[in-house]
C-alpha cells in the first residue's frame, strides 16, 4: 500500500477519535512532548550558561590556559619574554600565591587568596582585567595597596582607603616558623560576577611588604592563548623552549580535571533524565494509542479482509505516533528557545510583581519581615542577570529523544492489530 493512503487512512482516523472525546488524543500527547521539551531546553540552556560562564572566569582568572610552576632559580620576567615570543601566546602574567589572614578595622577577618603580580599585571593580561570589572581608572598596581573583591570588603566591613592588616606564617631555614604582618590600604574593588572570586581573592604588588611573605613560593606563568584548545600543542612549545627551568606545566584540561570531570557527569545525569521524561510520555502515547486500536479492531478486521497486510496497518499507526511527536517537538522548540531567551525578563517580572503584593499586603496590615522581602526582589540574588548558552546537539538530542519515543510507542501499540480476526468480524455480523 502506497505512503499516500496510509496517510489518508492515519488522519481519518483520527479525525474519527475527535468526534468521540471532549479533547482529540493527539492534541494532549503532542502538548504532553511539547511541554517536556520546552520544559528541558530551558534547564539545559540555564544550565549550560552557567556551566559555560564560570568555566570562562576559571580560565580568565584562575587556571589560565597554560600554567608554568618555576623553578626557584629561574627569573620569572625572562622566563615571560621568552614564552611571549611563542606563536599563539597572547599573554604571560608571572604571580605567586598564598592564603593569608585579612583584618578588618572592627576585627572581622576573612581567608584571602593573595596573588602577588607586577604593578602592571592589569596590562598585561587584559582579559583578566575585563573578567575581574576592574574600573578603568586602575593602571598599576600601588605598592600600599590591596585590590580585593567587592564581597571580600563586605566581609571585613572597610570600602576604598580603609585600612586592614594582613597575617602570615612564614618560614625560614634560620629563623624557623615565624609570624608575618603588615598593614596596606584597600584600593579600589573589582566584582568578577562569582561569589568564589570577589569574597576569597585579593591582587597585590609584587614590590609591597606582604609579597616578601611569600618567599620560598614558586613563581608561577599565567599563560593565555588565541586557541585554547592548542593548549597541549603550545605546552609541548614551552617544554622544549623552559627545559629544567620549569616544575611543572599544566593545562587547563589537566588543571581542571576534576571540576570538568564532575561538569560531565551532571551532563550525563540531565540527558537520562530527558530519556526517564520522555519514557513517561511515550507511555502515555502507548496507552493512549492501545485504546484506540482495540475500539477500531472492526475496521482493522476489514481492512485486513480486502487485502491489506499487518505492515501496513502498522504503519497507520506509526505514521500517526511519528505526526505527534514531530509536532509536539516542535512547539515544545519554539516554546522553549522563546523562555530561554526572555527568561531574565520573565523572573524579573515575577520578582518585580511579588515585591509589589509585599508592599500591599504590608500596607494591609500583614507583617512581612525584612528578610522576606529581600528574598522578593531583584536586589537579593548575586547574579545581576542568568547566562543562557545551548548547542544545536542539546537542542538535536533533544528534539529526537522526544520523536523517538513517540514513534517507539506507536510501535509497541501497534502490535496489538495482529489480534483482529476477519472471520470473528463476519461471523458477529
Amino acid at each position: 500500500m502506497k505512503p499516500g493512503p496510509l496517510l489518508y487512512v492515519a488522519r481519518r482516523w483520527g479525525y474519527s477519535s475527535r468526534k468521540q472525546a471532549s479533547v482529540r488524543r493527539s492534541i494532549l500527547a503532542s502538548a504532553g512532548i511539547a511541554a517536556g521539551v520546552a520544559a528541558l531546553i530551558v534547564v539545559v540552556s540555564i544550565m549550560g550558561g552557567l556551566q559555560q560562564g564560570y568555566i570562562d572566569a576559571i580560565l580568565e582568572i584562575s587556571s589560565f590556559h597554560v600554567r608554568v610552576e618555576l623553578s626557584s632559580e629561574t627569573d620569572p620576567i625572562i622566563a615571560s619574554e621568552k614564552i611571549q615570543h611563542i606563536a599563539g601566546v597572547v599573554s604571560v602574567l608571572p604571580f605567586q600565591e598564598t592564603t593569608m589572614l585579612a583584618v578588618g578595622p572592627g576585627r572581622k577577618t576573612a581567608n584571602i587568596l593573595v596573588r602577588a603580580v607586577p604593578d602592571d599585571a592589569l596590562a598585561r593580561d587584559p582579559a583578566m582585567a575585563r573578567a575581574l570589572n576592574f574600573k578603568s581608572s586602575v593602571n598599576h598596581l600601588a605598592d600600599n595597596k590591596i585590590y580585593m573583591g567587592s564581597e571580600a570588603g563586605f566581609l571585613l566591613g572597610i570600602g576604598e582607603g580603609d585600612s586592614l592588616e594582613l597575617l602570615n606564617i612564614v618560614s625560614d631555614e634560620q629563623s624557623g616558623i615565624m609570624p608575618f604582618s603588615a598593614e596596606l590600604h584597600a584600593g579600589p574593588m573589582f566584582r568578577s560576577g562569582y561569589y568564589e572570586f570577589d569574597s576569597g581573592m585579593a591582587f597585590i604588588s609584587s614590590n609591597s611588604v606582604p609579597a616578601a611573605s611569600m618567599k620560598g613560593k614558586h613563581w608561577v606563568l599565567g599563560i593565555k592563548l588565541n586557541q585554547k584548545y592548542r593548549d597541549f600543542e603550545s605546552k609541548n612549545r614551552i617544554a622544549a623552549i623552559l627545559g629544567s627551568d620549569s616544575v611543572s606545566i599544566q593545562t587547563w584540561r589537566e588543571y581542571n580535571r576534576s571540576f570538568f570531570g564532575a561538569l560531565r557527569t551532571e551532563k550525563t545525569v540531565m540527558m537520562l533524565l530527558v530519556g526517564v521524561i520522555f519514557l513517561v510520555v511515550g507511555m502515555n502515547i502507548f496507552h493512549s494509542m492501545r485504546r484506540t486500536i482495540a475500539s477500531k479492531m472492526q475496521d482493522i478486521a476489514v481492512m485486513k479482509s480486502f487485502g491489506v497486510s499487518g505492515r501496513d496497518l502498522n504503519s497507520i499507526f506509526i505514521m500517526d505516533g511519528f505526526e505527534i511527536g514531530i509536532f509536539g517537538a516542535l512547539a515544545g522548540f519554539a516554546a522553549g528557545m522563546i523562555l530561554a531567551r526572555k527568561i531574565n525578563e520573565i523572573i524579573l517580572f515575577f520578582l518585580n510583581l511579588a515585591a509589589q503584593l509585599a508592599v500591599l499586603f504590608q500596607g494591609l496590615g500583614f507583617k512581612i519581615n525584612q528578610y522576606t522581602y529581600q528574598r522578593l526582589t531583584a536586589s537579593y540574588f548575586y547574579l545581576d542577570k542568568i547566562p543562557v548558552s545551548i548547542t544545536e546537539f542539546e537542542i538535536f538530542f533533544i528534539i529526537i529523544s522526544a520523536v523517538a519515543s513517540s514513534v517507539f510507542a506507536a510501535v509497541l501499540a501497534s502490535r496489538k492489530t495482529a489480534l483482529a480476526r476477519p472471520s470473528e468480524v463476519f461471523r458477529n455480523e
